[in-house]
């Protein structure tokens, strides 16, 4: 890869550098790293709406789960999710408040276990838009159950 600086433009230079720490240890030639290659392309079109996460190459190639690995976690920065958020609800929808913590704790993994919000801040944000994120990179499922009646 004799141009990195797309890489680093579209991940960041921390998570770039990471990544091609990951690539350089791979051995030349082996069929295997064509889920680290894959990965590499669907980290840097992943913003794209039509771009999805290729579940196929992922359960075929283990190089594909090993080069997120190096990349690191989701980025939880208030400026990352609220791209990722006007990328679902349109440019000008923003975090109330209360909203972008609760969000930033479950990206975590931290526990959640009650985001108190008033009638009509947003609470179902904080489910949707967590679910909406982990299904777009992780091809995560999320199940919601929620006491309300209608």
């Amino acid at each position: 890869m004799s141009d990195w600086t797309a890489v680093q433009e579209a991940l960041g230079e921390r998570s770039a550098d990471r990544l091609r720490a990951h690539l350089d240890t791979l051995p030349p030639g082996q069929h295997e790293n064509l889920g680290a290659v894959v990965y590499l392309y669907w980290a840097l079109h992943r913003h794209s709406p039509d771009c999805r996460r290729p579940a196929w190459v992922e359960l075929t190639f283990p190089s594909f789960r090993e080069a997120e690995r190096a990349l690191g976690r989701l980025d939880t920065s208030q400026e990352a999710l609220t791209m990722e958020l006007r990328s679902f609800y349109g440019p000008t929808y923003d975090f109330r408040e209360g909203q972008l913590e609760i969000v930033q704790g479950l990206l975590r993994g931290e526990c959640v276990p009650l985001g108190l919000l008033p009638t009509g801040g947003g609470k179902s944000l904080t489910f949707q838009f967590p679910a909406l994120l982990l299904s777009k990179h992780y091809r995560a499922l999320t199940i919601v159950v929620s006491p309300c009646r209608p």
